[in-house]
């Protein structure tokens, strides 16, 4: 079993931490590549040699098989303190906005919270998320958003709401996407099922 760190943003931290969110997506990186053999696309495994089959790759993959773990990176920062320890705080918890949260990327071992257990990895094209899966990227239904017509899928960490968990899914995902990884391109992507280790 081996150990990776994971970054997550605020709401999908707190998605984890309300039992709504157990899948994640990350595009692949380089994008497969059409080869033109027997419509089969091939990826560029890291320090493999040449191409392997998309279908493949699952275990060329940077987060794991599963059995593996992947603990969490969140925005957190040192609290002040006259007793030596200094306690920890994580900005997904609602703590007062500051100049001095650390990124999550600067986050030790020992300071996370979060350990999480690979259940499945796959890999597949963006758009090909199902209802049910949008859903385990921790989009919920909620009768608070957009009150006015059908739109109560909300995006995570707003108040928008959509009318439908792909929908709401794929808005969240180009909140953070970046050139060619946006929604339209329809990218290939990591999936990452898991179970949170309590």
């Amino acid at each position: 079993m081996k150990e990776r760190p994971i970054l997550f943003s605020g709401p999908m931290v707190r998605a984890i931490l309300d039992g709504t969110k157990t899948q994640t997506r990350r595009a692949l990186k380089p994008q497969p590549i059409y080869t033109g053999r027997a419509k089969d696309y091939e990826w560029d495994a890291r320090g493999q040699v040449g191409f392997v089959p998309i279908r493949d790759a699952r275990e060329f993959g940077p987060y794991g098989i599963p059995g593996d773990r992947l603990w969490v990176r969140e925005t957190w920062v040192h609290g002040l303190t006259d007793l030596g320890q200094a306690p920890v705080y994580y900005r997904a918890d609602g703590e007062d906005d500051t100049t001095l949260w650390r990124p999550s990327i600067y986050m030790p071992r020992r300071l996370s919270r979060i350990t999480l257990e690979i259940k499945d990895v796959r890999v597949e094209r963006l758009q090909d998320i199902s209802e049910n899966d949008a859903k385990s990227e921790g989009i919920c239904y909620d009768y608070n958003v957009d009150p006015i017509g059908p739109c109560k899928w909300r995006v995570p960490g707003t108040n928008m709401g959509v009318d439908s968990p792909k929908g709401a899914f794929s808005t969240l995902w180009d909140s953070i996407a970046t050139n060619f990884s946006r929604w339209e391109f329809n990218p290939w992507v990591w999936v990452v099922e898991f179970e949170r280790v309590k």
